[in-house]
């Protein structure tokens, strides 16, 4: 599902970092920094931070999923801030 996002949507920074995360949590975090830096290249200031300040929902199940996302988004290089 995320890989046809990127494929989808090749110029969004969200969709590689996405990517990226997802990656990371597999073990491939080669190409899961790979994917980190396109979508770096695409929007040199996205940061977890920024990605973070937008999550519109406190359900525990979705905010611990996030948690997910953004670990991965750290093993891939992704800024914090």
């Amino acid at each position: 599902m995320v890989s046809q996002s990127v494929g989808a949507n090749p110029n969004s920074p969200a969709a590689h970092i996405l990517r990226a995360a997802a990656l990371s949590q597999l073990g491939q975090v080669e190409e899961a920094r790979a994917e980190a830096r396109a979508g770096l290249v695409l929007d040199p200031t996205f940061t977890i931070r920024r990605f973070r300040d937008r999550d519109v929902s406190d359900n525990p199940i979705f905010l611990k999923q996030c948690q997910n996302i953004y670990e991965g988004m750290r093993k891939a290089g992704v800024p914090e801030q």
